[in-house]
């Protein structure tokens, strides 16, 4: 068996609830793991894991877009403590003495690889837009150059990378391979129904989206991200939870949501038509959005107003049955490929 050190972003929660389902594969078959991360992934990830504690890069956001100067000041205050992390890091290497490393958008492991010559594995959605042959028609070369420096910069090194992706793609770099999304297994549990509602969350609230779904009296909305328990006429506003969440994904009609990789893949296990809203300056989400709608799974707006809300509704027919034609796979073959990965480097 092997000690494996896990990088995991701390950014949302995406990152730690899929690394969280590696990670407990990898204790179930008797791997001792260790995991450096940050934010919020600490305490979700400290119940069951020896969790150290990092500095992590952090975005700011402000109308559901990135602020790229606050976003450069908030971690330019926070150089003191990168340089404490670094050397919290190669502590941990020191004492822990991993035989092997990986990483999902975190850059401290997948240096600490490269420095001492362990193997590195990479797992993770960012590397779509760079390993593949991926398009966006609209591409603005600025944000590609831009995600690519950011990809550069979260993992810059691995071995090999597992790229999680909705669609399958021509490979573009050696030692890639194309997978299905990791799925929490309380995603897996749940039974799907299509409900008289349709769920809202957006990960930077927006309080005209409010009025907009109000205007829509015709429509009922569970909306998640204002943190309070209120109803308003047609829209029932609730504190996150995360069961409370998938209950309602699992029951809903459709979602409307930002175009996190993570959601738009629980989203489409449960069969979910979807409403994508990327981040502004976010081009992971813009390519996870286009190709939400080219799957003929969804539809792409850069803004949330009552008419896109329109049209979705008015093709919800179309995208259920393109959904209802989709494969679905659980999590076997990634695991399966991680534990194979595992041999190979030992």
């Amino acid at each position: 068996m092997a000690k494996i050190l896990y990088g995991v972003s701390g950014q949302g929660f995406g990152h730690c609830m899929r690394s969280r389902v590696v990670m407990r594969h990898l204790v179930e078959q008797g791997h001792e793991v260790k995991v450096l991360t940050y934010g919020q992934a600490v305490d979700v990830l400290r119940a069951d894991f020896d969790v150290v504690e990092i500095f992590g890069l952090r975005l700011a956001y402000h109308d559901n877009r990135v602020q790229y100067w606050p976003t450069i000041l908030l971690n330019l205050t926070k150089i003191k403590d990168a340089w404490h992390s670094w050397r919290l890091v190669k502590k941990v290497i020191t004492e822990f003495q991993p035989q092997m490393i990986l990483t999902d958008y975190e850059p401290w492991s997948s240096l600490m690889g490269y420095f001492n010559h362990i193997p590195v594995l990479s797992v993770g959605n960012h590397h779509f837009i760079t390993r593949t042959d991926s398009h966006d028609d609209n591409k603005k070369e600025r944000d590609y150059l831009a995600v690519k420096f950011v990809n550069r910069l979260m993992t810059p090194y691995a071995d090999d990378y597992f790229v999680l992706a909705i669609t399958e793609e021509k490979i573009i770099a050696p030692n890639t391979k194309l997978l299905p999304p990791i799925v929490d297994p309380l995603v897996l549990k749940l039974t799907p129904v299509i409900g008289d509602y349709l769920l809202v969350y957006l990960t930077s609230a927006v309080p005209a989206i409010i009025e907009v779904l109000r205007s829509l009296s015709e429509q009922k909305f569970v909306v998640y991200g204002f943190n309070r328990d209120e109803v308003i006429d047609n829209v029932t506003l609730k504190n996150f939870s995360r069961e409370g969440f998938l209950e309602d994904m699992a029951g809903c009609r459709a979602l409307i949501a930002n175009a996190g990789f993570s959601a738009i893949s629980e989203a489409l296990y449960l069969r979910k038509p979807y409403l994508a809203v990327p981040v502004a300056g976010q081009y992971e989400q813009t390519i996870n959005a286009v190709y939400l709608e080219k799957l003929g799974l969804g539809k792409n707006a850069s803004v949330l107003d009552e008419t896109v809300v329109k049209e979705f509704v008015v093709k919800l027919g179309e995208y259920q049955q393109t959904l209802d034609k989709r494969l679905v796979e659980n999590n076997d073959r990634l695991l399966k490929l991680v534990d194979e990965w595992i041999i190979e480097k030992l």
